[in-house]
């Protein structure tokens, strides 16, 4: 017969850590794949017109998409030019509301950096970029990129 001996103190066993790894990085594999990036797809048909000079946006979050383009649906065989915000094809005069209620979601730390990016069609009428560009002035939203493709040389 073996003998037990109770003398002596016993030490709880340490916490095996080594499969913590494979956790951290399922969690982060798991974010990676949920998240999503906001920009908003593009529910007009245009042509982004070449540039030379392109900066990429350092704070996507801030960002407002304005898209003008051609609509998908025509009247009388004729394709319609439309205004896109976000995701909500818009009137010109239905804008501004759209905007204010979008800057006041923002923070008010950040309101004045909100920033706009026009996506425009190349062959749009710049009667309604003007009017446009007025309907940004009164809402002071002082920050307008447009978007463009790179020209590529090769």
């Amino acid at each position: 017969m073996s003998r037990f001996r109770k003398s002596g103190r016993r030490e709880v066993p340490s916490l095996n850590t080594a499969s913590l790894p494979d956790l951290i990085f399922t969690l982060l594999f798991f974010f990676m794949i949920v998240s999503n990036i906001k920009e908003p797809k593009s529910k007009l048909h245009f042509e982004i017109p070449n540039a030379t000079e392109i900066e990429r946006l350092k704070k996507n979050n801030l960002v407002t998409f304005i898209f003008i383009g051609e609509s998908d649906e025509s009247i009388n065989g004729k394709s319609q030019e439309e205004i896109q915000v976000n995701n909500q094809v818009l009137k010109l005069s239905e804008i501004k509301n759209y905007l204010l209620k979008e800057k006041e979601r923002l923070p008010e730390e950040f309101r004045n950096q909100m920033l706009v990016v026009l996506k425009i069609d190349k062959n749009a009428k710049m009667k309604k970029v003007f009017d446009l560009k007025e309907i940004l002035k009164e809402t002071d939203i002082s920050v307008v990129n447009y978007a463009a493709e790179r020209n590529r040389k090769f």
